[in-house]
């Protein structure tokens, strides 16, 4: 700026100041103010002109620190066992409240825990974790991660054919069963039925009440507890005792 006016006040002048007050100020001031000329006791020099009469004054402000509220997302990795499944998955807590750069908490609405392996896994799992925090972020306050995986053997069916045996016929009689085999159809965990064999099946017809001549029975099916019977085809069977 340019000071003018009587010498002897011009020459008092040791510098040009403007007040910006920033008293609960949260965003750049872009604003014009008057300066003032003051002299080298610090007191305004009253008396000369300040051209220009207003100066225009950019001040930016930025918030140095924000917090925010985000949710916790658990990161799973790796497969269950083969015939396993995750059925569900736990944190707690479910949200923390975290602390950083604005820019960087602008955009950001939930934080991961590292990652959780639940690779080859045949039962629930409990994993102490931490969290995968971006740069320039952290939590408000310490606490332990706690990711729970929940595995359950995925079900399944199996149709096997069966020969059915008779039971309890006396020994003077004989029979003959039409047809010679059934159909089974159960279904169950997965790793059960796997391995579920011929011999785990069995399909019997109660002969202790049967006279000669031929019948249509229907059979007693034993499955092993961890299986559901869906269906026998046929549902009966010809037994001709003779």
């Amino acid at each position: 700026v340019m000071v003018t006016g009587p010498e002897s006040l011009v020459s008092q002048v040791a510098r040009v100041a403007v007040t910006v007050k920033l008293l609960d100020a949260k965003s750049t001031i872009s604003q014009s103010f008057a300066p003032t000329p003051i002299g080298t006791d610090g007191n305004e020099v009253k008396g000369v002109t300040v051209v220009p009469q207003m100066v225009l004054v950019e001040l930016p402000i930025e918030q140095q620190l924000s917090y925010k509220t985000v949710a916790v997302t658990p990161r799973i990795v790796g497969s269950v066992a083969l015939g396993y499944q995750l059925v569900g998955v736990m944190v707690e807590p479910t949200a923390v409240t975290v602390v950083g750069d604005p820019n960087a908490l602008r955009d950001l609405n939930f934080v991961s825990t590292q990652p959780v392996n639940v690779n080859g896994a045949v039962a629930d799992l409990t994993v102490n974790t931490d969290l995968d925090l971006p740069p320039s972020v952290s939590v408000v306050r310490q606490q332990g991660i706690v990711v729970r995986a929940y595995v359950s053997a995925a079900e399944g069916s199996q149709t096997m054919r069966i020969a059915p045996v008779i039971v309890g016929l006396p020994s003077d009689l004989s029979a003959t069963l039409q047809p010679g085999t059934v159909q089974v159809t159960v279904t169950g965990p997965m790793p059960i039925l796997g391995t579920l064999k011929a011999k785990d099946v069995r399909v019997e017809i109660d002969g202790s009440k049967l006279e000669p001549g031929t019948h249509l029975v229907t059979p007693t099916v034993t499955i092993p507890e961890v299986l559901q019977l869906v269906s026998v085809d046929p549902e009966k069977i010809s037994v001709t005792v003779k």
